[in-house]
């Protein structure tokens, strides 16, 4: 039995247009002052912030699964874990890529030996990708490998307090302080070059234990019933809003600490966020929180697929509809279509392949959290 924290399916939907929202066009003059700064916004800070997100996320789910199975049974099967992980990933990106290289070869653009290489591997971030946004996916899928190594070895160790998760306070630290001087590092030896910044594994690994560090606090010291006491829900999104403008303020200034501690700023709102409304499902009945409960059921789909959609389908398509050169008319395509075909790929590849994976490799506890969806 699957249980669905209805506050999380809202900070993955929130995530996932925030990155959709970072990869639409500029709109023209015709467009109101207002909207084109928004998407100015979130074109230069919006999508970082969502892939912070995102990460905090993955992190506190996939963690939360992992300590859940060491507290029902003592240990952590990783090929176990890795492989339902596989079922949840793989499918859905394969089907993105086949696409992807399909495209371009219909186009005649040729397919580099090295970037395909680097897809299939997940190392998109080291060899080169085919898709922009899947660097993330790499980050991800070692941070899988690094996480299910650590539970597996501390479950093994005679000091019951490290065994039972005593381990992750100062493995984030550490992570965390190596990320950061990494960025650093790379920043002043190499500031144009955001891919050695921002997109490495070693540098961006520090949002993921974000949401270890989270899981942890939340299992074994009530972080979240604490802020809920003092904090609400408006308050903090307000204060997320916040360090969105001062993120956004220090890329547009030109301030090196954008670059390289930006993540830092984003990844704590990200925190606070998820703290102040998990388990709080009866408070999110407005229909703006169920929508975006909806589109975060299906954010790792929407997330692989916006870019084909904006970049490949939506020119294709606007060719045979009316006003797509208005502004909002674009906008509203670029959006919806993305998030239509997220479904539609989420229901076609994505749900058949968890289903199989449930009834092939079932959870090792009965009663879990549902699992991230990736992106």
């Amino acid at each position: 039995m699957s249980i669905r924290d209805p506050w999380l399916d809202v900070l993955r939907g929130l995530a996932v247009l925030m990155v959709v929202l970072a990869h639409l066009e500029l709109p023209g003059y015709d467009a109101p002052l207002l909207v084109t700064h928004t998407l100015d916004l979130f074109a230069s800070a919006g999508g970082r912030a969502g892939v912070d997100l995102f990460f905090v996320l993955s992190g506190f789910l996939v963690s939360g699964l992992l300590f859940k199975e060491f507290d029902a049974s003592g240990q952590v099967k990783a090929g176990r874990f890795l492989i339902r992980r596989g079922f949840k990933i793989y499918p859905a990106f394969w089907a993105v890529l086949s696409f992807i290289v399909t495209v371009r070869l219909w186009k005649g653009h040729g397919v580099p030996l090295d970037r395909l290489t680097g897809e299939l591997l997940f190392l998109q971030n080291y060899l080169g990708r085919l898709s922009d946004p899947h660097w993330t996916l790499a980050v991800e899928e070692h941070f899988y490998l690094l996480l299910a190594g650590l539970f597996v070895w501390h479950s093994h160790s005679k000091r019951p307090r490290l065994a039972e998760g005593g381990w992750v306070p100062l493995t984030f630290i550490t992570m965390a302080l190596g990320c950061l001087l990494w960025r650093f590092t790379a920043y002043v030896i190499w500031p144009n070059s955001t891919e050695l910044v921002l997109m490495m594994s070693h540098a961006r690994m520090d949002g993921l234990f974000v949401g270890v560090l989270l899981a942890w606090g939340c299992r074994t010291l009530q972080w979240h019933s604490w802020v809920q006491a003092r904090l609400k829900i408006p308050l903090c999104m307000g204060i997320a809003f916040l360090c969105l403008l001062i993120l956004h303020s220090g890329l547009k200034g030109g301030h090196g600490w954008a670059e390289y501690a930006g993540m830092n700023i984003t990844a704590a709102a990200a925190a606070l966020l998820l703290l102040v409304g998990i388990g709080q499902g009866r408070a999110l009945n407005q229909p703006w929180w169920r929508a975006l409960g909806m589109v975060g059921k299906h954010s790792y789909s929407i997330y692989l697929w916006h870019t084909p959609w904006l970049r490949f389908l939506q020119p294709y398509v606007s060719k045979y509809l009316p006003c797509t050169d208005l502004w909002w008319v674009s906008s509203i395509l670029g959006i919806g279509g993305s998030i239509a075909l997220g479904r539609l790929m989420a229901a076609i590849v994505e749900k058949p392949c968890l289903r199989w994976r449930d009834v092939w490799f079932p959870p090792a506890f009965t009663t879990h959290p549902a699992p991230v969806d990736g992106r």
